[in-house]
């Protein structure tokens, strides 16, 4: 059984340590019970597509909502670097120039981070993310919300690090990947694009389509509708409920220092704990996903506004922009 130490240490999606916050209380309960589902969504109901989001301040720091006593998400990201990993410290390069392009990108752009599978010795396993930043127009002394994406990609091997290149190169001919990109030179290469009626992609649809296509993958149009949207987070909140406050109340116990035992076998007994091995780095179906230049008239579907970052069903957002 896996102990719950080992069980937190995997795949926190906000990269910051539960025990640690859990201190902060309760002023950052929210924040650690988002990574505990986080962590179940990805390691025991492996959710191929999950949203969160930063905050860009008005003095360029980027931050995570709710954890601003914390500083800069580069300062919070830097604490879980492994002194002893390379791999760890190739993943806080790559984030350092992810964060670099995020803040200096002013039109409507977004960014995408690949993150493979890390080294199966240092307890990752084979699948990887596509970290996807959605980012809006800058309106100047105003804060941004970065939306933001973490797409799982299962059985990420050497074939598919090739064709992950060509899509980066596809989407930003710019980018200057080297002819046989490994592993790290994925890690050590976001991209950043134009997105919007006068570019190549103009919405989130879009760019899945793309990486549909490159990656020869299938996705399945009602998953990346749920991720956009919320809502299979929030069926995984509603059915892991009382494991998640369980994990909690312990994890917050550890950290005012009180002994605390947990029954992991009977805490994990609804979660196929067998499935909880290494992940990729700091977070299937026979129908693709349309382009999105073919269903703008659906007004079921879920858009990213490329003015104030928020989703949105419809052909119109709630700040005023219009798709078509």
């Amino acid at each position: 059984m896996l102990s719950l130490e080992r069980t937190v240490s995997l795949g926190i999606e906000s990269q910051f340590s539960l025990e640690a916050e859990a201190k902060h209380l309760p002023h950052s309960e929210r924040l650690v019970m988002d990574d505990i589902l986080h962590l179940i969504a990805e390691f025991a109901c492996h959710t191929p597509l999950v949203s969160y989001h930063y905050l860009q301040t008005k003095d360029h720091s980027l931050i995570i909502p709710g954890l601003e006593h914390a500083g800069d998400v580069l300062d919070v990201y830097s604490r879980g670097v492994r002194e002893n990993s390379r791999r760890s410290w190739l993943e806080y390069e790559g984030f350092y120039k992810l964060r670099k392009m995020i803040i200096e990108t002013q039109d409507p752009s977004f960014a995408v981070w690949v993150s493979p599978p890390g080294p199966k010795e240092e307890g990752y396993g084979d699948y990887g993310f596509f970290y996807i930043a959605l980012i809006p127009q800058n309106n100047f002394n105003q804060e941004r919300r970065i939306s933001s994406l973490a797409l799982r990609i299962n059985n990420f091997d050497a074939e598919m690090i090739s064709k992950s290149k060509n899509l980066l190169q596809a989407l930003a001919p710019q980018n200057t990947l080297p002819q046989n990109a490994t592993t790290n030179d994925l890690l050590l290469h976001p991209v950043v694009f134009p997105v919007g009626e006068r570019h190549k992609i103009t919405t989130i649809q879009d760019l899945f389509s793309q990486i549909s296509s490159f990656l020869e993958i299938k996705l399945e149009k009602d998953e990346i509708e749920s991720g956009l949207s919320g809502k299979v987070l929030a069926k995984i909140k509603e059915k892991f409920r009382a494991e998640i406050y369980e994990i909690f109340t312990t994890l917050w116990s550890i950290a005012q220092g009180i002994p605390t035992t947990i029954n992991e076998k009977r805490l994990f007994a609804s979660l196929p704990i067998d499935q909880f091995s290494g992940g990729s780095c700091p977070s299937k179906s026979e129908t693709e996903i349309p382009s999105s230049k073919s269903t703008k008239k659906e007004n079921n579907e879920t858009h990213w506004c490329p003015q104030c970052s928020q989703f949105f069903q419809g052909n119109q957002c709630g700040c005023g922009y219009r798709i078509g």
